[in-house]
């Protein structure tokens, strides 16, 4: 393997909110997020790996493989998600772990998630830290932390190219000021709607993501129907087709190019709205907490956020598109922003464009 054949970037914010990118084949030229800066991460050491244009994968007739990161430094995290984008083929699989210092020493590795052609997640609850579908939440937090990631071809001898990877970690009890809405710059864009409330009625009520992911996809030129995404983004393990990094991982497996991100508040984000990215926002609210919403309340909804507009009442509105509309008609609409920001629990899937 080439030394410093690949790109890695992080971006540390203001609220101790570390982002890190590691990118793989010719993707490594394009350095997205702008936001982002270039590191040196060392040098990649793996036998069984080789990195060529299109990705990190396994070399010559090796059925498995396997690389561990750069240790990540990070002020106080108690919370880390990985993402990843990767092309699997047939029975190709990557395995994600995760583990964190303590003051004893190194944790042991924590499954993070199995993604292939039936992608799985993990549970796990011990002293030290807990898996909650897609996020690892710590006991007493760290300051760093590192990704081991697992190739293999499986029975049926598939691939694996892995092409972007990433980790975000923050600490819970650190929180932004609110959003100042006069700094805010105005923008938006039109995204064709679809209702999740149309498809059956035994999942209706689950697929607020992927009908989301739909709606974005869609935008891009690539229309595939809602239960087609739904299905291709299903979490085998904990039978749920909100898994954050499962979903990513499904937009690039469909042909968009897609991120984690977390946001501190909504002025974090207007940049990459203004610039025209979608961002397909997570958020929880209670009985009159979202006026306009189509649904009273929710422990887990997604929204597609899709600008920032003033109202005829002074007052500053995310756009979006909420997919739990009964019809598709009624899909578009907006949240006063300070509403919006309560709700939002920070994290969104960035679409940045097509493959």
């Amino acid at each position: 393997m080439q030394k410093n054949a690949y790109l890695a970037a992080g971006n540390l914010n203001s609220y101790g909110v570390l982002k890190t990118i590691w990118s793989f084949g010719h993707d490594s030229v394009d350095l997205r997020p702008s936001s982002y800066s270039r590191f040196d991460a060392g040098e990649l050491k793996s036998d069984k790996l080789d990195l060529g244009p299109y990705g990190l994968a396994l070399s010559g007739i090796s059925s498995s493989g396997e690389i561990i990161l750069g240790v990540a430094e990070c002020p106080r995290a108690d919370w880390i998600l990985p993402w990843w984008n990767v092309d699997v083929s047939g029975s190709g699989k990557l395995e994600v772990f995760v583990r964190f210092d303590r003051d004893e020493g190194w944790s042991h590795w924590y499954p993070m998630g199995l993604w292939s052609a039936q992608p799985s997640s993990y549970t796990c609850d011990d002293d030290d830290a807990s898996i909650k579908t897609d996020t690892l939440f710590l006991t007493k937090g760290t300051t760093k932390y590192q990704a081991r990631l697992v190739f293999a071809t499986g029975e049926q001898m598939g691939s694996v190219s892995l092409r972007r990877f990433g980790l975000i970690s923050r600490d819970r009890n650190t929180k932004a000021p609110p959003t100042k809405g006069y700094f805010l710059k105005e923008g938006g864009r039109s995204i064709p709607p679809r209702s999740q409330m149309v498809e059956a009625q035994e999942v209706r009520g689950r697929i607020c993501s992927p009908t989301c992911c739909a709606m974005a996809l869609e935008s891009l030129g690539l229309d595939y129907a809602t239960m087609f995404v739904a299905a291709d983004c299903l979490d085998c393990g904990a039978e749920i087709y909100g898994n954050w990094p499962f979903n990513v991982a499904s937009l690039w497996r469909l042909g968009a190019k897609a991120r984690l991100e977390y946001y501190s508040n909504v002025e974090a984000a207007v940049g990459d709205l203004i610039a025209g990215d979608i961002l397909i926002a997570s958020i929880r609210f209670g009985e009159d907490e979202l006026h306009g919403a189509p649904i009273p309340r929710s422990a887990g909804h997604l929204v597609l956020a899709r600008g920032i507009e003033k109202g005829a009442d002074g007052k500053m509105r995310v756009l979006v598109n909420d997919p739990a509309a009964r019809e598709a008609a009624s899909v578009p609409r907006s949240y006063l922003l300070e509403e919006f920001e309560k709700a939002w629990t920070g994290v969104a899937y960035v679409i940045e464009g097509r493959r």
